[in-house]
């Protein structure tokens, strides 16, 4: 269709894609995920690292097991990168038990009853929108969060901050990117200039959805 260049999420792609745009001569860009050594620029957020970061916090918070409840990681390199920085903080750090669902509001749901016979004091969820099923299945077994159950999501979806409680989360710099990387090809595009990979930090936001119970 004379596409002049590709933004593609992740950099899990079929290998005659990028075969076909590199004979072609299309810029292309890798998003939303992190890899230094990659051929391809790269203008992203280094999942494996933020996963690490979260759980980090939550074992700050006394919570010695945590449980992660994540969407489908079949052809998704970010949601596979998350578990793998999840791997890493347990060294020395909590214990972790993982949840596959689907990324919805009812696949959150679907996972609480197990989560329930589990040891675990928190829910990492990878997607605001699993943790807000989350949310809903804890209420309908008449829990409340965070005195119950400490819940913390992933990409600051503005209701978050609107949920009850407000729910602590990741925020991942998607805006950011998508300027970054629009602008770099824009200016591929007119003026030639080499498209540099670039690594945007996101940041813990606090609410109220994450009980310390550590000791005093």
């Amino acid at each position: 269709m004379g596409a002049d260049a590709f933004i593609l999420s992740g950099a899990a792609h079929a290998q005659s894609l990028l075969d076909l745009l590199q004979r072609r001569n299309v810029p292309h860009v890798f998003t939303s995920v992190w890899e230094a050594e990659s051929t391809t620029p790269v203008i992203g957020y280094d999942n494996a690292r933020i996963s690490e970061r979260a759980l980090h916090y939550l074992h700050s918070k006394g919570h010695e097991c945590i449980a992660i409840v994540h969407g489908p990681t079949l052809g998704n390199d970010r949601v596979s990168a998350r578990i793998a920085g999840a791997h890493r903080a347990t060294l020395n750090g909590p214990s972790i038990v993982f949840y596959e669902t689907p990324l919805t509001v009812a696949g959150g749901k679907s996972a609480v009853p197990n989560i329930l016979d589990s040891a675990a004091t928190a829910v990492l969820c990878f997607s605001d929108v699993i943790a807000l099923g989350v949310y809903f299945a804890l209420m309908e077994h008449n829990l409340s969060v965070p005195d119950d159950m400490s819940v913390m999501g992933f990409d600051n979806l503005d209701w978050s901050r609107d949920a009850t409680p407000p729910l602590t989360t990741i925020d991942l710099p998607a805006g950011r990117m998508g300027e970054r990387v629009a602008n770099q090809l824009v200016d591929y595009l007119e003026n030639g200039t080499a498209i540099a990979s670039e690594v945007l930090a996101a940041n813990i936001i606090e609410r109220a959805s994450v009980k310390d119970i550590s000791d005093p």
